[in-house]
């Protein structure tokens, strides 16, 4: 398996909730998208960033570099606002300045169904922000001026 680039379709598609919780498939993708998001020095990765099937799950490497496994988040709440230069695994060598919450709070499920409650500042918000908006079908391209965008495309093209 390998991490899906921009423009793949896939990185468009709306995550589909999981329905059914640790059985083999998801704990092997799961596995898969830990492996590769440590592998590529990631701190987030999405589903639909590496398989097509598009669940709404993704991993996190937390700043204790404790992983997570957020299956079905729903934000509870998002507080202030914060630029940052932001990168993402799909967009290799890109480093835009994107505007995300400064706080958010959400609500989760690990691999077997147990439902978890996590609020992040900082880097690990912003994270988990740009994660939720891949699962949502949206990169952090969304929101970009015309011009940011095009020299963005030029930056990967290169």
């Amino acid at each position: 398996m390998k991490i899906l680039n921009y423009p793949s379709p896939t990185l468009k598609i709306y995550c589909q909730e999981i329905k059914f919780f640790n059985n083999e498939e998801l704990n092997k993708e799961l596995d898969e998208m830990k492996r590769l998001m440590l592998e590529n020095n990631g701190m987030g990765l999405s589903h639909n960033q590496v398989y097509d099937t598009g669940k709404r799950v993704f991993v996190m490497k937390d700043l204790k570099n404790k992983i997570w496994e957020f299956l079905n988040p729903t934000v509870i709440y998002e507080y202030g606002q914060t630029y940052q230069n932001e990168s993402c695994l799909s967009f290799p060598n890109i480093t835009i300045q994107v505007s995300r919450p400064e706080q958010v709070s959400v609500k989760a499920f690990d691999r077997n169904g147990e439902q978890f409650h996590i609020s992040a500042i900082g880097l690990e918000a912003i994270c988990i922000s740009h994660e939720i908006q891949h699962l949502n079908g949206m990169t952090f391209f969304e929101g970009l001026s015309r011009q940011k965008k095009r020299d963005a495309i030029k930056r990967l093209k290169k």
